[in-house]
């Protein structure tokens, strides 16, 4: 399989958005920035915020709405050359609990960013990471429940789901995703992340 070269975080644009679960997989990489110590630089032509990790990987984050990531994946792909089977996109998924990871090629997917991209770049052929925020305890609309604001309890589980993940990159960026889930499927089953 080709190794990661581009991960890209899904989320919406603005303050109104910050700390929302559909922002997950924006916060995922704004995270790994953070630890790598590199600020993003905002590329108006890309429609993103774009990056580059000590081990090369580039990472993105869309300008644009979640319905419209595939504006930005495409751009990206194009700009820099990279193959589709590159690309890791990053996104909340409430059918996994909090804190959890879980990474899939391919495929069809429910989540609105990633049917944008599908039918933007032609292909469902990439990599997906996989953020649980579990499901809604209560009866409330999806949309709604997506864009509620996380609890501290829970942005300081994620956040430290996140520190985790960034020690696991290198794996993705060797193009080593069977250890990858070994470790961190593993983790899932056991229902820990510690």
């Amino acid at each position: 399989m080709t190794p990661i070269r581009l991960l890209v975080g899904l989320g919406n644009p603005g303050q109104a958005y910050v700390s929302t679960r559909h922002n997950t997989g924006q916060s995922c990489i704004q995270s790994f920035a953070t630890q790598a110590g590199i600020k993003l630089k905002h590329q108006p032509k890309l429609h993103a915020s774009t990056g580059k990790l000590p081990n090369g990987c580039l990472i993105a984050i869309p300008d644009c709405y979640m319905n419209d990531s595939g504006i930005a994946v495409q751009a990206v792909l194009h700009y820099y050359k990279m193959p589709l089977a590159s690309c890791l996109i990053v996104y909340d998924e409430c059918d996994l609990p909090i804190a959890q990871a879980r990474l899939k090629w391919g495929g069809q997917s429910s989540h609105n960013g990633v049917i944008d991209i599908v039918s933007k770049v032609h292909s469902d052929a990439f990599w997906r990471l996989r953020l649980g925020i579990d499901r809604p305890i209560k009866p409330v609309r999806m949309k709604d429940y997506v864009l509620g604001r996380l609890s501290p309890s829970t942005l300081q589980a994620q956040s430290d789901l996140y520190k985790q993940l960034y020690t696991s990159v290198d794996l993705l960026a060797d193009g080593l995703f069977e250890q990858w889930m070994n470790v961190w499927h593993v983790k899932v089953a056991a229902g820990s992340i510690d």
